[in-house]
């Protein structure tokens, strides 16, 4: 059956509904013909997700060369593994595809397009969006004992990852072939993690003129350095459309342990950094695990960072440094998530009689919602995730969850 000759303003409104999923639809779409993907040309980066650290690599070398029409990224999620825990099958397809097996990872085909995330967006420019999705449920097998043949994968990895700084090519002779000192290899592991950070500031920057939400999930080990704001979004980058910014850095103490992001102090440096960004039109943000100056109270520095913030949501240590209890503007909605020994106590039910438990933690129940919640991983990737799907959607996503418990709220 032939397409129907409609007018380009025809297909983009149907285009605005049929993508209104995750993404699926609006891949297929893409495919059908030469006309639907010269429509979706200059809108099929509006959403995009980054699974693993290639994709990171792969997606910077797609946009880079583009025009600026062409990669008008608003939505934007990157979660990036620990790269001991980052590990794949089949790398390549028969068809020359860059795609990974058992995720949800994007694929890159040959006519350089990227996947991506649909958005149910009321403009056009963020209607038609692209995303290669693997139903697969890979859950099972992501924390058990790597095999011989996934630790060379591993292996292999790195090399790619430290090849990327100076070389676009892979290497992929044996890189620890006569090493056997394991300071070595966790040198080179931190080159190939500081090229990948490297590697999303300057997308980030890339993208600066139209990022609307930006959602980062980041693993790291506890032996390794703070991260904070400035490790992902360089102090010199404008970012006047930037709406929404949730951005957590999960810590893994070995790979059967739970961990909880923490909040650190690490002296003047952050202050330093902070104090070059400015995100005017930053409205909502969610934080956990990162680092801020030693010198003042984190809520002080977002406050200069991002002076119309409307919803902020952490948990205690907001006002770290700084004397109780506390209060905030009237326009600002607080959401402070309980301490760990109430996630894990199993405790928070018996919170939620217990008033005098919010005024404890040191703030006013005038100016403060506290949720506890019963998800154990509120901080694992798939939660990240899922909220950040679920705003696609048009839902609450991080502002909201049916298995928190609301132990106080503003009047």
């Amino acid at each position: 059956m032939s397409t129907p000759n409609l007018p380009t303003e025809i297909w983009t409104y149907i285009f605005s509904f049929a993508c209104m999923d995750d993404g699926s639809t609006g891949c297929t779409l893409q495919r059908v013909s030469k006309h639907f993907r010269a429509l979706s040309q200059y809108s099929r980066f509006t959403s995009v997700c980054l699974y693993r650290p290639k994709d990171i690599l792969l997606f910077q070398a797609t946009i880079t060369p583009l025009p600026p029409d062409e990669r008008r990224v608003r939505y934007l999620h990157i979660t990036s593994p620990h790269l001991f825990l980052d590990v794949s099958e089949d790398e390549l397809d028969d068809d020359g595809d860059y795609e990974i097996s058992g995720s949800q990872s994007p694929s890159f085909d040959n006519e350089d397009s990227f996947p991506t995330e649909g958005n149910p967006g009321d403009e056009a420019e963020t209607e038609n969006v692209e995303m290669d999705i693997d139903e697969s449920d890979s859950n099972d097998d992501e924390y058990r004992p790597l095999s011989p043949a996934e630790e060379s994968e591993v292996h292999d990895d790195v090399a790619y990852f430290v090849s990327s700084a100076t070389s676009s090519g892979v290497v992929t002779s044996q890189l620890f072939q006569g090493e056997d000192s394991m300071s070595e290899y966790m040198i080179k592991m931190d080159q190939a993690k500081s090229v990948i950070l490297s590697s999303v500031k300057q997308i980030i920057s890339t993208l600066s003129s139209t990022l609307y939400a930006l959602s980062i999930h980041w693993t790291k080990l506890f032996r390794e350095g703070y991260l904070s704001i400035p490790n992902f979004i360089p102090s010199c980058t404008s970012l006047p459309c930037l709406t929404e910014l949730y951005l957590c850095v999960n810590i893994r103490g070995s790979t059967h342990q739970i961990n909880f992001p923490g909040m650190f102090c690490h002296g003047d440096f952050f202050l330093e950094e902070f104090n070059g960004l400015t995100f005017p039109a930053l409205r909502r943000l969610r934080f956990a695990g990162l680092a801020w100056s030693a010198a003042e109270s984190p809520y002080n520095m977002i406050k200069r960072m991002a002076p119309n913030l409307t919803h902020v949501r952490t948990k205690t240590g907001l006002m770290s440094g700084a004397l109780g209890p506390f209060t905030f503007p009237t326009n600002l909605k607080v959401l402070i998530e309980v301490p760990d020994r109430t996630w894990m106590g199993g405790d928070a039910e018996s919170l939620m009689n217990d008033p005098d438990f919010v005024r404890s933690l040191g703030y006013d129940l005038q100016f403060v919602t506290v949720v506890g919640g019963r998800i154990t991983d509120t901080y694992d990737t798939d939660c990240w995730e899922a909220h950040w799907a679920a705003a696609l959607r048009g839902e609450a996503g991080h502002w909201a969850e049916p298995e928190d418990l609301i132990l106080s709220s503003r009047e």
